[in-house]
Formats: structure tokens, sequence, C-alpha cells
């Protein structure tokens, strides 16, 4: 199983990524807005340009969504296999405020999301 793994550091927020074969767990922190959806589509460009590829984002320390991160999941919902990992309530309230709750996949852990993925074989 390959392993690598960067970190990327923003004013308001931080994205973590690790790497095990063809999925890519990424766990964000703080605010998730403009400043840190644009560094994370360059990311995505410049790390993750084998197709299909399988996202689990960590949600459990993300304190603030904004609409761009919001058009961000969008994004990569329609472009990759999505899976999202403990979000606050006030995280799954904008969600679903927004109208996009229903076409995310939530799982309490990423070891739990991770095996999502390696159980389907449809993904």
């Amino acid at each position: 199983m390959e392993q690598k793994s960067r970190d990327l550091l923003r004013a308001g927020g931080d994205l973590t990524c690790r790497f095990a074969d063809d999925i890519a767990v990424v766990r964000l922190k703080g605010r998730l807005d403009l400043a840190l959806s644009n560094t994370f589509l360059e990311f995505l460009r410049d790390d993750l340009s084998q197709e299909p590829q399988k996202l689990v984002l960590n949600f459990d320390q993300l304190q603030y969504l904004s609409s761009a991160g919001v058009s961000l999941l969008i994004r990569l919902s329609s472009e990759h296999q999505l899976k999202i990992v403990g979000p606050r309530q006030e995280i799954l309230g904008t969600l679903e405020t927004v109208g996009i709750r229903s076409l995310l996949e939530f799982y309490p852990t990423e070891k739990a999301a991770v095996h999502a993925f390696v159980s389907d074989p449809t993904e």
C-alpha cells in the first residue's frame, strides 16, 4: 500500500493529506473558506492526477464552511468519489440549508469511510 503525506497550511485553516493506494484521506482544520478552497483545488490539480480518485474528507476539526467551501464540495462530489467524516452540527446545518446534505455520504471515522471504499466493489 503506497503511503505519502503532505501538509498545507494557510491563514484560517489547514489541510493535511495522506494517501493509501488510490484513496486520499484529507483532514481539514479551521475554516474552509475561499483561501483554503483555492489551496485545495491547487492540491487536487497538482497531486491527484490519477483517476478515478477516491477522497475521504475528515471534517471533525472543521469549524466553518463558507459558500466557497460549499461550492468546492459540490465540485468534488461531481468529479470524485467522496466520503465525509465527522462534521460538526454547524457544518451539517449549513449543508442542509444549501440543499446538498443528501448528496453526500457521511461516516463516523476515517477507518469506516476508507473501509466503505474497499468493501464496495463498484467504487
